[in-house]
């Protein structure tokens, strides 16, 4: 039976479902703001190149929506509802740049606002990365290595898995205890190993 006080909203999943409505609403007014730029400058051109950027803006903006509303502990949601923000942003930033420099010749105010502005497609590509990252649960993947070895994620403590024992089946050496004995190893082949104590300084071997 499911756990169903795990499903109940949190406290702070209220502040959290404004801040993806928000997220949402300014996603599509810039969107608008793209088409009366588009209007505008009638650089059809670009927003040709751009039809693939915005397609993908849009999914992320429907899908990072409703993981935003239903799991907002996951960062999955509002990786997507920020790709989704950034691409009208510089859609908005290189179509005013165009209406600004190439129709009203620098005349308008904020033209190199918009020009650096422009540089937020770089986090387009960040958020996309981190997005595939941490897909499907928010958390990194393990890396597979050739030869079919894999290095497991750190876990949420921030600790690593134990090291696995070394080629010829033995494990490292262990530092000795304070009583001079070294401490028991695990036994190899089905021999136990006893304890060696410390020979004092000095002696003969």
């Amino acid at each position: 039976m499911a756990d169903v006080t795990a499903r109940r909203p949190g406290p702070g999943s209220s502040g959290s479902a404004r801040i993806a409505w928000l997220s949402a609403g300014l996603t599509v007014t810039m969107f608008a703001a793209c088409g009366v730029l588009l209007l505008l400058t009638r650089d059809y051109q670009r927003a040709v190149y751009g039809a693939g950027g915005t397609v993908a803006a849009l999914v992320c903006l429907a899908v990072g929506f409703v993981v935003a509303r239903r799991q907002p502990g996951s960062p999955i949601g509002w990786l997507l509802l920020g790709w989704a923000l950034l691409t009208p942003l510089v859609g908005v930033a290189l179509l005013y740049s165009v209406l600004d420099y190439r129709l009203h010749h620098g005349a308008l105010p904020f033209g190199p606002v918009a020009v650096m502005a422009e540089s937020a497609e770089f986090g387009i590509a960040v958020l996309a990365a981190l997005t595939v990252l941490l897909f499907p649960d928010g958390r990194s993947q393990p890396l597979y290595l050739p030869g079919g070895t894999t290095v497991p994620a750190t876990s949420s403590g921030g600790t690593h898995p134990p090291r696995p024992p070394l080629s010829g089946g033995t494990h490292p050496p262990r530092p000795p205890l304070s009583g001079g004995t070294y401490p028991p190893r695990p036994p190899l082949g089905g021999k136990p190993s006893p304890q060696t104590p410390l020979a004092p300084p000095g002696a003969d071997p």
